[in-house]
């Protein structure tokens, strides 16, 4: 509860920086490495919870955080298009290689679902779209993961501070709740979550031969999803 008490009395005191703050961090948790060091969950559950107490609106403060995340990993992935397999060897990926290479093998695994799944998975997910980004995945199918698996991943950020306050707790108690949530309770349910809603989205049974997702495959095409990196569907 302590950590989170901050961002309730600033958010509180000063609701009008709020809806920027919001963005930022949501934007800044899906940025390249940098998301390592952000702490998204207790500013984005403290921000629900003063929408259930009333402080905040619901609509800024939900939109503010699915766009931040989707602005945040739209960039991280243009950065891995920009770069391609240079992007290693830049500040500040080349700090982390073994968090680089962690990446790399969850999206050989889980290929187009990464976008999705990596949102919820700590430590890849600060990497995962500059990964994809590298394997050149189609920017349209991006795209439309980005968009669908930020909203789900903001509801799950927002929506639970909201939902201890309206089942009656207090602020002071639905922050303690809160900081349960952000020590990493609900992580696993929100990664299943994550890999149920992947799955409905792109198909149950595997697309026919040389396609992803219904996306031809052609190795000397650039906007392949992850190109001759890749040999996977999802």
């Amino acid at each position: 509860m302590e950590y989170i008490q901050p961002y309730l009395d600033y958010f509180s005191a000063h609701p009008g920086w709020a809806i920027a703050i919001i963005f930022l961090i949501a934007m800044g948790e899906a940025l390249l490495i940098i998301g390592l060091f952000v702490p998204s969950t207790a500013v984005l559950v403290g921000a629900g919870i003063l929408v259930g107490t009333g402080h905040l609106a619901f609509w800024p403060v939900f939109l503010a955080t699915a766009v931040g995340a989707i602005v945040g990993d739209q960039f991280s992935y243009w950065a891995g298009r920009l770069f391609g397999e240079r992007l290693k060897t830049l500040w500040p990926l080349n700090r982390y290689p073994q968090l680089v290479a962690k990446g790399e093998d969850f999206v050989r695994l889980h290929g187009g679902k990464s976008i999705a799944i990596g949102r919820f998975v700590p430590g890849v997910k600060a990497v995962v779209p500059g990964i994809v980004g590298m394997f050149n995945m189609n920017q349209l199918f991006f795209i439309l993961v980005n968009v669908t698996s930020g909203t789900v991943w903001a509801a799950a950020h927002v929506f639970p501070g909201i939902l201890k306050i309206r089942f009656g707790l207090t602020p002071s108690s639905a922050a303690g709740s809160a900081a349960l949530y952000t020590s990493g309770f609900p992580k696993p349910i929100f990664s299943r979550l994550s890999a149920m809603y992947a799955a409905f989205l792109y198909s149950p049974a595997p697309p026919p031969s040389g396609l992803i997702a219904g996306i031809p495959i052609s190795p000397e095409s650039s906007d392949t999803i992850c190109g001759s990196n890749l040999s996977m569907v999802l």
